[in-house]
């Protein structure tokens, strides 16, 4: 390998990275590239052992996790204790917690260890308040004006553009 970079100036020095740091800008990609590898060998290793189910869950999974957020539904409390215990197991095996999880079934909540469970009726989902009781979420406007600002194409726009909104719910259709 040396000889290939021999031209260089500065030797290439690769190193393999043990835990992430957390607060640089790169965390969140990092982060999800970790839990995505995880979750990616734990559906090759399921189709391997004939656990299609087990294979077709974990692979929604992957495809749901947002950053270190899992948001998923699940038809009944039988199906949700399946996830959940497939969640942990799973998260355990690369070294991660996969905690604080909500419901807006209550029933759900039993089911929930109580280390695990959040129980505030609201709860941040992708930067929305979700009302767990209403199973709706809520969208929050700035609304004062600033002082002496007229109401023109460019200030109404500016003003949207303040309001968090990552499912794009107060845009225009």
């Amino acid at each position: 390998m040396a000889e290939r970079y021999s031209g260089l100036r500065y030797k290439i020095l690769v190193r393999l990275a043990s835990s992430i740091a957390f607060g640089v800008v790169s965390s969140p990609f990092l982060l999800t590239a970790v839990i995505r590898y995880h979750s990616n060998i734990e559906v090759q290793g399921a189709r391997r052992k004939g656990k299609f189910e087990e294979a077709e869950t974990l692979q929604q999974l992957y495809n749901q996790v947002y950053v270190d957020n899992l948001i998923t539904r699940c038809d009944t409390p039988d199906k949700f204790s399946y996830l959940h215990e497939l969640v942990k197991r799973v998260f355990k095996k690369a070294s991660f917690n996969m905690q604080t999880w909500a419901s807006n079934i209550p029933q759900i909540g039993d089911l929930i260890p109580k280390d695990d469970l959040n129980e505030a009726r609201t709860q941040k989902v992708l930067g929305l308040t979700w009302q767990l009781d209403k199973d709706e979420l809520q969208l929050y406007f700035i609304k004062n004006p600033r002082n002496n600002e007229k109401a023109t194409k460019q200030t109404i726009l500016s003003r949207l553009a303040q309001n968090y909104d990552p499912l794009g719910l107060d845009s225009a259709s």
